[in-house]
Protein backbone atom coordinates (compact mmCIF):
# COMPACT_ATOMS: atom_id res chain seq x y z
CA UNK A 1 0.00 0.00 0.00
CA UNK A 2 2.83 2.31 -0.63
CA UNK A 3 1.95 5.69 -3.02
CA UNK A 4 4.25 7.89 -3.76
CA UNK A 5 2.19 10.75 -4.09
CA UNK A 6 4.62 13.49 -1.73
CA UNK A 7 7.70 13.24 -4.22
CA UNK A 8 5.31 14.14 -7.81
CA UNK A 9 3.28 17.12 -5.53
CA UNK A 10 7.29 18.72 -4.61
CA UNK A 11 8.36 18.49 -7.52
CA UNK A 12 5.16 20.03 -9.62
CA UNK A 13 4.68 23.36 -7.55
CA UNK A 14 7.43 24.43 -6.55
CA UNK A 15 6.39 27.34 -4.61
CA UNK A 16 4.24 24.49 -2.28
CA UNK A 17 6.02 24.43 1.35
CA UNK A 18 6.84 20.45 1.67
CA UNK A 19 4.41 19.17 4.60
CA UNK A 20 6.35 17.18 7.46
CA UNK A 21 5.81 14.14 5.69
CA UNK A 22 6.63 15.31 2.65
CA UNK A 23 10.30 16.49 4.43
CA UNK A 24 10.55 13.69 6.54
CA UNK A 25 10.21 10.92 3.40
CA UNK A 26 12.34 13.01 1.02
CA UNK A 27 15.29 13.07 3.79
CA UNK A 28 14.98 9.68 3.72
CA UNK A 29 15.25 9.15 -0.05
CA UNK A 30 18.14 11.02 0.21
CA UNK A 31 19.53 9.23 2.91
CA UNK A 32 20.76 5.75 3.67
CA UNK A 33 18.97 2.26 2.22
CA UNK A 34 17.55 1.23 5.01
CA UNK A 35 15.90 5.00 6.30
CA UNK A 36 12.20 4.70 6.68
CA UNK A 37 10.46 6.24 4.22
CA UNK A 38 6.75 7.62 5.49
CA UNK A 39 4.11 7.32 3.35
CA UNK A 40 1.91 10.63 2.61
CA UNK A 41 -1.22 11.37 1.57
CA UNK A 42 -2.04 13.37 -1.26
CA UNK A 43 -2.28 16.45 0.95
CA UNK A 44 0.92 15.80 2.45
CA UNK A 45 -0.35 14.53 5.73
CA UNK A 46 0.59 11.06 6.45
CA UNK A 47 -0.99 8.11 5.92
CA UNK A 48 -2.84 6.60 9.26
CA UNK A 49 -0.96 3.16 8.21
CA UNK A 50 2.68 2.97 7.90
CA UNK A 51 4.61 -0.37 7.87
CA UNK A 52 8.37 0.04 8.43
CA UNK A 53 10.16 -3.98 7.87
CA UNK A 54 7.78 -6.36 9.05
CA UNK A 55 5.22 -4.33 10.64
CA UNK A 56 2.82 -2.31 10.15
CA UNK A 57 1.06 0.16 12.60
CA UNK A 58 -1.39 3.51 13.20
CA UNK A 59 -0.22 7.13 13.73
CA UNK A 60 -1.48 10.11 14.88
CA UNK A 61 -1.68 12.99 12.74
CA UNK A 62 2.11 13.83 13.36
CA UNK A 63 3.65 10.53 12.34
CA UNK A 64 4.22 9.70 15.54
CA UNK A 65 3.11 5.83 15.85
CA UNK A 66 0.26 4.51 18.69
CA UNK A 67 1.12 1.92 20.99
CA UNK A 68 -0.67 -1.38 20.99
CA UNK A 69 -1.03 -1.22 16.93
CA UNK A 70 1.68 -2.72 15.36
CA UNK A 71 0.28 -5.82 13.31
CA UNK A 72 2.58 -8.59 11.33
CA UNK A 73 2.35 -8.05 7.56
CA UNK A 74 1.03 -8.80 5.44
CA UNK A 75 -2.02 -7.88 7.62
CA UNK A 76 -2.71 -4.15 8.26
CA UNK A 77 -4.11 -2.80 11.46
CA UNK A 78 -7.35 -0.94 11.25
CA UNK A 79 -6.08 2.93 11.94
CA UNK A 80 -9.66 4.73 10.76
CA UNK A 81 -11.29 4.57 13.59
CA UNK A 82 -8.71 5.31 15.99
Amino acid sequence: MSFNFCHFFIESDPNRVPSPCEKQREAALQGSADAFEPYCRRDGSFDPIQCKGLMCYCVDNNGKAIKGTDTPRPYQPNCYGT
